[in-house]
């Protein structure tokens, strides 16, 4: 029973993470918009289109991976080991969609183009959505009753 002991840190500590990841994004993403102008206005849509094309790419390819990673999560067989392997698997995913923001965020340094600011003020809200929730860890790690008690 040693082992629940770290567990409950396990799970802060990934909230602490994400946290962090989110308020980083949002903090490039509003002072973009209200306290840096944007180097030129162009009517050049190449940087909307690749955020268009990199933003649907990282996002499919969050989905995928998480789902194809979760599973070799939940063949672990420590509990301790299965959080371990959610928390990389969950930070490679919030990372290819902070990615796509803050790409957003740039564009709409370089170019002014709103759309671009638009864009990743929409994957910011994706990263707070994807927020780790005990819940969603419980579901997509399938643990026992005894192991959703050791979280708490």
């Amino acid at each position: 029973m040693k082992q629940g002991n770290n567990l409950p840190g396990a799970y802060k500590r990934l909230g602490f993470i994400t946290l962090a990841l989110i308020t980083g994004a949002w903090f490039f993403i509003l002072e973009a918009k209200f306290f840096i102008k944007p180097a030129v206005k162009t009517a050049n849509d190449t940087f909307f289109w690749v955020f268009i094309a990199i933003g649907t790419i990282n996002l499919l390819a969050s989905v995928f991976l998480y789902n194809h990673l979760v599973k070799s999560c939940r063949k672990k067989e420590a509990l301790i080991g299965k959080l371990s392997c959610f928390q990389t698997v969950y930070l490679i995913r919030m990372a290819l969609i902070e990615g796509v923001a803050l790409f957003g965020v740039v564009g709409y340094m370089v170019t002014g183009d709103e759309r671009l600011w638009a864009g990743a003020v929409l994957f910011g809200l994706v990263m707070i959505w994807y927020y780790p929730r005990r819940q969603v860890i419980v579901r997509d790690l399938e643990l026992s009753a005894q192991e959703e008690m050791m979280l708490e």
